[in-house]
């Protein structure tokens, strides 16, 4: 399970602690709408905030006839929204970003994320125009480090139009749900799980978020406020199936 987490190198896995604002373009209103509603129902039952319309969004879904040039204008146009040169903290690096802007995938993404203090929600990284030292304090209980946790600030989304036709839009959005809220790793190899993930794998998948999807996310949200280490999410979610099994031979 680990090897299809995606966190930046050598950090936890991140997720949304402040309020999600979701965007959708190159949909009508009428297709845009009832997505947006969905991808948001999935966030709430994790407890994942949702702003009000109107809002600025942090979670971008781009429908496109021509993705990965879309996704090579974004990254000419601004790549510092893309990547921040100074730093390896926050992306996956250079060669995911070569393959987010080249790959042939009907769906793609690009998560960003910043190490906070798990407590307060401060930034536990130095930035430029930064003057004064970074405290964090004591050790953390939880994952024996100390008190930092990743939180997602930003994630775009590119989705090819042609590859997504005929697939059902509540099915495409537990899909869009799942790279939004989690950092998962779009060459990881998630065919040997029963996941939303493999929905342009496997032919004639009628299933969303599945068991295993669902336990994933769960264990991701539901985690101390500290550093979530891939292989100990892995161990976690292990634990959390064969506790659904368990519960569900009982009934």
């Amino acid at each position: 399970m680990a090897e299809l987490a995606a966190p930046p190198p050598k950090r936890g896995l991140a997720r949304w602690r402040e309020p999600i604002c979701l965007g959708v373009a190159n949909l009508s209103q009428s297709v845009a709408r009832p997505l947006i509603d969905h991808i948001a129902t999935v966030a709430s039952s994790y407890d994942v905030r949702i702003r009000e319309p109107g809002c600025q969004p942090n979670v971008i879904i781009v429908f496109t006839d021509d993705a990965p040039g879309l996704a090579r204008g974004l990254v000419e146009h601004d790549a510092d929204a893309f990547r921040v040169r100074w730093t390896s903290q926050l992306d996956r690096g250079q060669k995911a970003l070569d393959a987010f802007q080249n790959g042939d995938w009907p769906v793609r993404w690009w998560h960003v994320s910043m190490p906070v203090i798990g407590i307060s929600g401060r930034r536990a990284i130095r930035m430029p125009g930064d003057t004064g030292p970074i405290y964090v304090p004591g050790e953390g209980l939880a994952n024996k480090g100390r008190p930092i946790t990743d939180v997602l600030s930003k994630v775009i989304v590119i989705v090819d139009i042609a590859k997504v036709e005929g697939i059902e839009l509540p099915l495409l959005g537990d899909y869009l749900a799942m790279v939004a809220l989690a950092q998962v790793d779009p060459e990881g190899g998630s065919g040997r799980f029963d996941t939303v993930l493999n929905l342009f794998h496997e032919a004639g998948r009628d299933e969303g978020l599945s068991g295993w999807d669902k336990a994933y996310l769960a264990s991701l949200y539901g985690a101390f406020p500290e550093r979530i280490d891939r292989y100990n999410h892995a161990s976690s979610i292990v634990r959390d199936l064969r506790r659904a099994e368990r519960d569900a031979q009982r009934r």
